[in-house]
């Protein structure tokens, strides 16, 4: 029996032995007319009255009393019982509860790893779009500085183009007219036409490759090595150095003499 239980059977039992002692208190009281009286010898009588009360009339008295008592009793313990099941049930939800947030947190947990990992991939994508931007950055210098045709700066460059088309187109002229009007000629080799050259160096003194861009040509250099250009033709030229890095590092324009050494040094 819960505690309950035990503090309402206390409280019946209370209450049936004050009901039980009432009759004695009411012989304390003067004796009425239908209650019993004491004689000289002590003994007690009865009143002859037809209304007075029986033995047994109190007897069924506490009959319903007690019977009344038991279906309080069972009444008191029914609802105790479904206070009980009541509480039972918020305690399933109580731990119902509990297990949830601990889902939650366990998801949370799982929500938080999964973040971590986005962002670090985040990350690498940025790490990766900043090597792509550098490279871009290389290349747009190297295709805006391809030209199909010498700069209309280079007039020493178009001067020997022209000179050179201009001999060329007078060897043709001297051939058709031997050809033509002499028709014994013995062809004679053309007169020697003088190449001048110099030599380039190209040296990259830093740590990553470097690219050198001279006359619209693209030459990769290793890091802490060089390239050397021999029988380059002498005359202006230009030249740039980029790193993938950093970009543009120099841009110059500059005359190479015959059989010069033109270094060009980065680092």
């Amino acid at each position: 029996m819960t505690r309950n239980g035990k503090f309402l059977t206390l409280i019946a039992t209370v209450f049936a032995l004050f009901v039980l002692a009432l009759p004695v208190r009411a012989q304390e009281n003067p004796p009425g007319p239908n209650q019993q009286v004491k004689t000289g010898s002590g003994e007690p009588s009865l009143q002859n009255d037809e209304k007075g009360i029986k033995a047994g009339d109190v007897q069924k008295q506490l009959d319903t009393i007690n019977e009344n008592l038991s279906k309080l009793i069972k009444g008191l313990n029914k609802t105790n019982t479904g206070l009980a099941s009541a509480f039972s049930e918020v305690s399933k939800d109580m731990k119902k509860l509990q297990e949830d947030m601990l889902e939650i947190k366990e998801q949370k947990k799982d929500i938080d790893l999964q973040l971590n990992k986005a962002l670090a991939k985040i990350k690498d994508l940025e790490d990766t779009v900043s090597k792509l931007q550098v490279e871009v950055t290389s290349l747009k210098y190297k295709v805006s500085d391809i030209k199909l045709y010498p700069p209309a700066s280079d007039k020493a460059g178009m001067d020997d183009i022209k000179s050179r088309l201009d001999y060329m187109e007078i060897l043709l002229k001297q051939i058709k007219a031997n050809s033509t009007y002499n028709p014994t000629y013995t062809a004679q080799s053309p007169p020697p036409v003088t190449v001048t050259v110099g030599r380039l160096v190209l040296a990259n003194a830093t740590g990553e490759e470097i690219t050198f861009i001279v006359n619209n040509k693209g030459y990769r250099v290793a890091p802490f090595t060089q390239r050397i250009l021999e029988a380059y033709p002498a005359g202006i030229f230009s030249y740039e150095v980029l790193s993938e890095t950093f970009g543009l590092l120099r841009k110059n324009t500059t005359t190479l003499t015959p059989n010069q050494t033109f270094t060009i040094t980065v680092g």
